[in-house]
């Protein structure tokens, strides 16, 4: 590398020289020789980029050969027209004219090639090229033919005034193109970038020397042929050199620059997916709350015996509504499962009695419109496998409930087996790949719709929207679920003969389950009574969680006692034996996650290691739920807990399993409804029980005073981690009495604080003692 650095010195000081050398001789012959250099780049460089025009989208580079090829056009005549040839006049003023015109075009020319950065303004290269030949054909003809291009250099007396200023004017677009280049300077390939700086630079230089000299073959204007040399030879190693040994680099990383481009449409994509998955979350919570109670307080009328009339009503609200939740859900779930929000889950479970739910299901369906019902099990079909049952069971429930909808007369069936197509090795020993089908003897699908149809919000046919209802999503989600599963989903059908839907997916062998519960019993709330009773330790410093705990404890029929934070927890899990530990997240002294790693490191004692621990927060993100799992807790419940939900999740330990499978919701119910005291959200919460309820309101109007005397303090004394923490204690007392506007209110406070907003807190607070005042006084009547 040195020695070609030495030989590349020694060369350029030997042409230097050489072409001294040659001024001292004949100053025609340097003149010539010069301008020849640069000639030969401009040409060049039009060369390389106006016959890659049409493979690279590098605007930039093609602009500039267009204008360099005139310049060099311009500078051509201009050395010819230069004293001493004998083609022009050579009084010295048209070559100085033509030396000014090509360098006004060059310098405003590498001042518009920025309009044409990657990301900008598209150029048609045959347009702009007939521009500059017009450009040049009419700077020609007013120098030659009219003579209206001003005079430049008078014989003997040097430069004239619009010579000179011409050459300022032109140093100053030079100056304001090099600190274009600056703030571009992240678009050009690094070594490139410094030469075309250094060449601007040094052009700069060279039109300052052209303003000084007298006589065309002066000093001044061999000096400044010079630093032009010197200044095209940055450009061709820049440009051509570069260009042709890396033509990935092209004046810019364009790959690279693409590549950005790309990466930030991906993230600006995967940011507005994820913006639509929250939308639509807080739109569905939004929209369930109200209907939530809509069918709950027509299914209340619908006991009260009301009148025939009144009834018909009552069952259209009741049906509307159920169908308004389907939509919702579907919506959601599609959602989900476009931002990359659903996993599916690997447990034991049994396929055959998931199978026999599926059917039990649409038994009273299919009895009424008179259809017959076959699931079919081939003998190999493994009864334990190890999967989602959730997302099965969701993909049957679709495929099948669509199967009966359409089908007026005939059966419909479920067939189930191995898949002999595919093995498949894995850590359990080889994966199970399973086939199912659902058929029907209903109307049929073209083949034209075949793939249609699992498009999402589409149908076969217009006309069936209108008949038989649906959302359209039901196939859509169950092919992504399916897909998700490591299989897909196809049909074959004919119209008026029926239809059969295939699906395949990816299972592994499994187990016999310890728990006889499953999914579809803990959705249907058969926990209402536990297995056995269960010694319970409740972790919990809020004094209105432990009793609300206390009562779920005394409802559901287990023993429990309290600890007051995790070291307490600790002392109690050496002394005592339980069955279960309710761990709170958020405690003084020791907090829930550190008390959780204790336990599974042994530090309460080796047998208390694996004893079930159900995490319990008021946070709503997802990632407390991986967070706790990850500590080592085996359910995660989200607070204010509903009594339903944690009989669930002790009947799971009761019944064996430790492991739970409750995702928390995406936000709280109540967090998205505007109610003073919602009732059907307070009996949810007791599981029905309205003593349980009217014994919660009692502790909450004792209570509530004094935490809302205990947050005005903190916030008067601007301690607002302590607003805080208080604002979250006060999301479980609302949160389970149904007061959900109190609730919302005490979430936004919590938020501000946390964020250190003193006004909105202050702002947020005042609302908040309104609401709770009303509370009480609602409670009081």
């Amino acid at each position: 590398m040195k020695y070609s650095k030495l030989i590349f010195i020694v060369s350029g000081v030997s042409l230097a020289a050489g072409l001294y050398a040659a001024s001292l001789y004949d100053y025609l012959l340097f003149h010539t020789l010069a301008e020849l250099f640069s000639i030969v780049v401009a040409f060049s460089l039009f060369m390389i980029a106006w016959n890659s025009r049409r493979h690279i989208e590098n605007a930039y580079l093609v602009f500039i050969g267009i204008a360099y090829f005139f310049v060099g056009g311009l500078d051509l005549v201009h050395t010819l027209a230069y004293r001493g040839m004998p083609i022009f006049e050579n009084d010295g003023n048209t070559a100085t004219q033509l030396w000014i015109a090509a360098r006004y075009m060059e310098s405003l020319s590498l001042l518009a090639a920025f309009g044409f950065l990657p990301g900008r303004a598209r150029m048609h290269a045959n347009l702009v090229f007939s521009i500059y030949l017009l450009i040049t054909v009419t700077v020609l003809a007013s120098i030659f033919e009219w003579k209206i291009f001003p005079f430049c250099f008078v014989p003997g007396q040097g430069l004239t005034w619009f010579k000179k200023l011409s050459e300022y004017i032109i140093s100053s677009i030079l100056v304001l193109d090099i600190i274009l280049l600056l703030k571009n300077r992240s678009r050009f390939e690094g070594q490139v970038f410094t030469l075309l700086v250094w060449s601007m630079g040094l052009t700069v230089v060279s039109e300052l020397a052209f303003t000084f000299y007298v006589s065309t073959h002066g000093l001044s204007n061999l000096v400044g042929h010079y630093v032009k040399i010197t200044s095209y030879y940055l450009i061709y190693r820049a440009i051509i050199v570069i260009a042709l040994t890396r033509p990935f680099d092209i004046i810019f990383r364009e790959l690279a620059f693409n590549q950005q481009m790309l990466s930030e449409a991906k993230q600006a994509a995967e940011e507005a997916n994820r913006a639509k998955s929250e939308f639509l979350a807080h739109m569905s919570h939004e929209i369930r709350t109200p209907l939530n109670a809509i069918m709950g307080m027509a299914d209340l009328a619908l006991r009260t015996d009301p009148q025939d009339d009144q009834r018909e009503n009552l069952e259209v609200i009741a049906d509307s509504s159920r169908h308004l939740l389907t939509v919702i859900n579907d919506i959601l779930d599609l959602s989900k499962i476009e931002s990359g929000m659903v996993e599916i889950e690997q447990v034991d479970f049994d396929l055959h009695r998931l199978l026999y739910r599926v059917e039990n299901s649409f038994r009273a369906e299919v009895e009424q419109k008179g259809l017959e019902f076959d699931l079919i099990q081939s003998s190999d079909l493994p009864r334990f496998i190890k999967g989602d049952p959730i997302r099965l069971r969701q993909v049957l429930i679709n495929l099948v409930g669509n199967a009966v909808k359409f089908t007026d007369a005939g059966r419909v069936g479920i067939e189930a087996g191995v898949w002999e197509g595919r093995t498949g090795e894995s850590e359990t020993g080889g994966d199970v790949v399973l086939q199912f089908s659902v058929t029907d003897t209903g109307i049929g699908i073209p083949r034209d719709s075949w793939e249609r149809i699992f498009e999402s919000f589409s149908q076969a046919d217009a006309s069936m929207t209108r008949r038989y209802g649906g959302t359209g999503l039901g196939l859509a989600i169950s092919r992504r679920l399916v897909r998700l599963m490591g299989g897909d989903l196809w049909v074959e059908s004919e119209p008026g003969r029926g239809s059969r839907l295939y699906f395949r997916a990816v299972f592994q062998p499994g187990k016999e389950p310890l728990s006889e519960t499953h999914p579809e019993e803990a959705e249907a709330g058969v926990f209402d009574r536990p297995y056995r009773r269960l010694r319970v330790l409740v972790a919990e410093d809020n004094p209105f969680n432990v009793k609300v705990a206390l009562k779920f404890m005394d409802r559901l029929g287990h023993d429990a006692r309290v600890a007051e934070n995790g070291l307490e927890a600790l002392a109690a899990l050496r002394e005592h034996p339980f069955d279960v530990v309710l761990m709170d997240l958020e405690m003084p002294g020791m907090e829930g996650l550190e008390a959780i790693r204790h336990i599974r490191d042994g530090r309460a004692g080796e047998e208390v290691r694996g004893v079930p621990i159900i995490a319990l927060t008021a946070h709503v993100l997802p990632e407390f739920k991986r967070v706790a799992e990850e500590a080592g807790a085996d359910d995660y419940l989200l607070k204010p807990v509903d009594l339903d939900d944690m009989a669930r999740a002790l009947g799971r330990i009761a019944a064996g399993d430790g492991r739970g499978s409750v995702d928390p919701p995406d936000l709280p119910p109540d967090e998205s409804s505007s109610s003073l005291l919602d009732q059907t959200t307070a009996l949810r919460r007791v599981g029905g029980d309205m003593a349980l309820r009217d014994e919660l309101r009692k502790v909450f109007r004792e209570d509530v005073p004094a935490r809302m005397k205990a947050l005005d303090g903190a916030i008067s004394a601007n301690d607002l981690k302590s607003a805080s923490a208080l604002a979250h204690t006060l999301k479980s007392y609302t949160g389970t009495i149904g007061a959900t506007s109190s609730f919302r209110l005490a979430i936004e406070l919590e938020r501000m604080a946390r964020d250190g907003r003193v006004d909105q807190v202050r702002e947020l607070f005042t609302e908040l003692v309104a609401q709770i005042e009303q509370v009480i006084a609602q409670i009081e009547d």
